[in-house]
């Protein structure tokens, strides 16, 4: 959403949600920085259709009893409520392309994710390994670095005949206990600078003055009463220096 507010000609970003913003499965950070940039929050809302003129129809909804997750359940009311806008992008979840997997003879399990040992991540076909969203689902950049980590040292272990176990072998040369509330203590916590939105139009407004120099038209050489700039034509692993 942060992203389309973005994009040349966008005037209004709309989320809509089928509960509330308390029931979010969204970052906190993530989710003011959206409300400060103007990201509009229309929750209690389920999209039903999306006509051809334009007309995004939504069922209002209210909150009934806490489901599987703990969250309460979105139940449909008689009202709907419609919203005009330009196009809509589906932001609804996300899943293994079981499909995709299975074509190419991946066994897939009854839950629609990809079988694979838990201790190699091999899955049924030999030497194909599988991890991160393609064997979890949703999962954190932290999750998907560990099970690169994994199936690679299944790899290693079966290629290289002396490998030897890094966690195993690996000695600290120090109190990992004692030294991550060390370094946590010495450390803040940064917050990025953000420019305010009067300052982004403006930036906005210089950026449409740039001349686009990297076209190279030489129409500055040519026009220049003093020669003050030369054009001179080099291969790209040739360099000049020049002094005046």
């Amino acid at each position: 959403a942060r992203s389309a507010l973005r994009v040349g000609g966008v005037e209004k970003v709309f989320i809509i949600y089928r509960r509330t913003e308390d029931e979010m499965p969204a970052d906190k950070e993530e989710y003011d920085l959206a409300l400060e940039e103007g990201v509009i929050f229309k929750p209690l809302l389920l999209p039903e259709s999306f006509s051809k003129t334009g007309i995004l129809k939504c069922h209002k909804m209210t909150l009934g009893t806490p489901d599987s997750s703990g969250r309460r359940r979105p139940v449909p009311t008689e009202e709907t409520e419609e919203i005009t806008v330009d196009s809509v992008i589906s932001a609804i979840g996300e899943y293994t392309d079981s499909k995709f997997l299975s074509a190419y003879g991946l066994k897939i399990e009854k839950n629609n994710i990809p079988h694979a040992n838990p201790e190699t991540l091999e899955t049924n076909l030999k030497n194909v390994f599988i991890g991160g969203d393609a064997l979890r689902g949703p999962s954190t950049v932290v999750e998907s670095i560990a099970d690169a980590r994994k199936a690679a040292e299944a790899i290693a272990k079966r290629e290289i005949s002396d490998w030897k176990d890094l966690d195993k072998d690996f000695i600290l040369g120090f109190d990992r206990k004692q030294q991550i509330p060390e370094i946590y203590n010495k450390k803040s916590r940064l917050t990025p600078p953000r420019i305010s939105e009067d300052d982004r139009v403006i930036a906005e407004n210089e950026a449409e003055r740039c001349l686009e120099c990297n076209v190279i038209c030489n129409k500055c050489v040519d026009v220049c009463p003093n020669r003050a700039n030369v054009a001179i034509e080099m291969d790209k692993k040739e360099g000049y220096h020049l002094t005046a």
